[in-house]
């Protein structure tokens, strides 16, 4: 079973280029586990439970999604840099500062892939049903299914429907 930990608000930096490509915004992934994965405190509701935190205190910023029948090798791709601008084209870090598109340069692959936003996939926490927005303020975490779930992770420049779990 895959467990993906998601960022449930937004940090901002007030650089907007470092807000774009460093900030986790509310629901991108924050990284993919097995099942059975053991959550620090600060990512997992039940784990700062069980360290003695008060129910009050926690912060409410992260929430963990399992899946199960879903293997990590499956989902991993949900926590890959978006490398392509909002148009589509790919970008390449030629070391000025900005992502340069592929079709201006020579040789593209002599460059490595410039991140232009943290991560290329959201979940859609504003669109999710409230059964599971309420199991993610009560707990910290839900259970769901590949078919409850795969319309809302959508990719973040066109909200094209998120196929790894298929």
């Amino acid at each position: 079973m895959a467990e993906i930990l998601f960022k449930i608000v937004d940090h901002v930096n007030p650089d907007p280029v470092k807000d774009r490509e460093g900030a986790y915004k509310a629901g991108m992934p924050i990284a993919v586990f097995e099942d059975g994965h053991v959550y620090g405190r600060m990512e997992s509701k039940q784990q700062w439970l069980a360290e003695g935190f008060s129910y009050a205190g926690w912060h409410r910023k992260t929430a963990i999604i399992r899946i199960p029948g879903v293997s990590v090798a499956k989902v991993e791709s949900i926590i890959e840099p978006q490398t392509d601008n909002d148009s589509g084209a790919q970008l390449r870090d030629t070391g000025e500062g900005a992502g340069v598109p592929d079709i201006l340069l020579a040789d593209p692959n002599a460059w490595p892939l410039y991140t232009f936003r943290r991560r290329r996939w959201q979940l859609k926490i504003a669109d999710v049903p409230n059964v599971v927005k309420q199991a993610i303020q009560q707990y910290g975490e839900y259970t769901t299914t590949p078919a409850a779930i795969r319309n809302y992770i959508k990719r973040i420049r066109d909200d094209v429907q998120f196929t790894g779990l298929d």
